[in-house]
């Protein structure tokens, strides 16, 4: 299902079905919304329409499923389908334009540049021409790139690898890419792979230089603009499992899933503190007004902590009840730290007291943070599996429906990938997307059509 939703209420204006699950975004265009499906079409719909089914314009067989983004520049659409074929069709009449059959497999979505469609295709980049589909070139890239999508700013071209490196390809002038690397990190990749050693945690950005941390506690400083790279230090006795780290001024903190959390100097080049929290951790730390803030687990409690950022003397420690006992977690937001224990707690980080909390109806396992809602998956008091929502300020729940999935959905991992909208991934092997009813008041939703293993679902809050 396709649904377009009022940006003024959030009520369903019009909803659109495709005959298979639409996983892939929508694009809008000059009022028309390109979509493809994995029954194989590409649709092309009216936006402002008053029919509540939707206006379809055009479709086009596609001759396969279209599970990745589509790409429009020119009066093209540009998609790649599971047989791994590129093809384009023109935007107005829906007719095709050409076809190219790659001998390689395809991975994410096209991307133009200039006068060229790209693609990744693992090991290389397949260049072709955008209005004939003529091959051009091919670039090889080395290790296969972990994320699939290509990305571009107009200049340059970025290219993520699985060894946890990023290619960078352009000359920085008039040429939207150039087919050879600006740089890639090989003399940090050499040393690692030398020493058995791994990147461990997303890069912090720093000024002109990243931070990086790996597996075995190393710390480095990777300069953008040449790839080049600085051993700042090592934190040792911590574990393998580390949490994202957090940047503040010229502090890393860092975290495992074990309870340890440390503080190093990027400056003086070692470890300014470290605290042993006493339980597992499943957050990461949050800074806020020189204060270090963190959520852990022990047994079945649930503690949340404030530190000094500078010195790392303890500020205030707080225990709840957690009754299940699977791993509490934290978010800050808005100049407060929540905390799922056995309800939702709002806590102010200078004092540690509680401001506001949710009730014991809704049990919660993980929470998140968006548009001023805090949202958190658990269960009823009849144990039934329930996405929740409150008002991060009032504490005013907005938000109460069942969640008829295979399995509690990971919320601890959302990311908001467009305003007014959450997606988290599924534990199990199948995924579901979770959209709003009809009814705006209501403040339900139903869980739609199940999908392929390894999609995202997703679910629309409600205004």
């Amino acid at each position: 299902m396709l649904y377009a939703l009022d940006g003024a209420s959030g009520a369903v204006r019009w909803a659109f079905a495709a005959e298979d699950a639409i996983t892939a975004a929508p694009t809008v265009v000059d009022g028309v919304v390109y979509v493809g499906s994995n029954d194989g079409r590409l649709y092309a719909l009216a936006a402002n329409t008053s029919e509540p089914d939707g206006e379809l314009l055009w479709s086009y067989d596609a001759g396969a499923a279209i599970s990745s983004d589509l790409a429009l520049a020119g009066g093209m659409v540009y998609l790649a389908n599971s047989d791994d074929e590129l093809r384009a069709v023109d935007a107005r009449s829906g007719q095709e334009r050409w076809r190219y059959s790659s001998s390689r497999t395809l991975y994410g979505a096209p991307l133009t540049a200039g006068d060229l469609l790209l693609i990744n295709r693992g090991y290389d980049i397949l260049a072709l021409e955008a209005r004939s589909g003529a091959e051009r070139s091919t670039t090889p890239t080395g290790d296969p790139p972990a994320y699939p999508s290509l990305r571009g700013d107009g200049h340059e071209l970025f290219v993520g690898h699985r060894s946890g490196f990023l290619r960078v390809l352009g000359n920085g002038g008039d040429q939207p890419w150039a087919g050879a690397a600006r740089w890639q990190a090989a003399a940090l990749e050499n040393q690692l792979a030398a020493q058995g050693d791994s990147l461990a945690v997303p890069l912090v950005r720093d000024g002109d230089r990243a931070i990086a941390v790996s597996s075995r506690g190393g710390v480095y400083a990777v300069t953008l603009a040449d790839g080049s790279y600085d051993r700042l230090g090592q934190v040792s006795n911590i574990g393998a499992a580390l949490l994202p780290p957090e940047l503040a001024g010229d502090t890393l903190y860092l975290g495992d899933q074990y309870g340890d959390i440390v503080a190093f100097d990027l400056r003086e080049r070692h470890e300014r503190w470290r605290v042993d929290l006493g339980g597992r951790t499943f957050s990461p730390p949050a800074i806020a007004d020189g204060r270090v803030l963190l959520a852990a687990t022990s047994g079945k409690t649930a503690i949340a902590a404030a530190f000094d950022a500078p010195s790392g003397r303890r500020l205030w420690l707080k225990r709840f009840d957690f009754g299940f006992g699977l791993g509490s977690s934290g978010v800050l937001h808005d100049g407060r730290f929540y905390l799922a224990a056995n309800t939702v707690y709002a806590l102010d980080p200078t004092s540690g007291e509680v401001v506001w909390s949710a009730g014991e109806d809704v049990r919660p396992l993980q929470i998140a943070a968006l548009d001023g809602t805090i949202y958190a998956v658990g269960f009823d008091s009849t144990f039934r599996p329930v996405l929740a929502g409150w008002d991060a300020a009032t504490g005013h729940r907005r938000l109460l429906t069942p969640l008829d999935l295979p399995a509690l959905p990971r919320l601890h991992e959302a990311s908001p990938p467009a305003p007014g909208t959450f997606c988290w991934p599924s534990t199990t092997t199948h995924c579901w997307r979770w959209m709003p009813s009809a009814a705006r008041n209501a403040g339900a939703g139903a869980p739609r059509a199940s999908c392929p293993a390894g999609r995202w679902y997703s679910a629309a809050p409600r205004s």
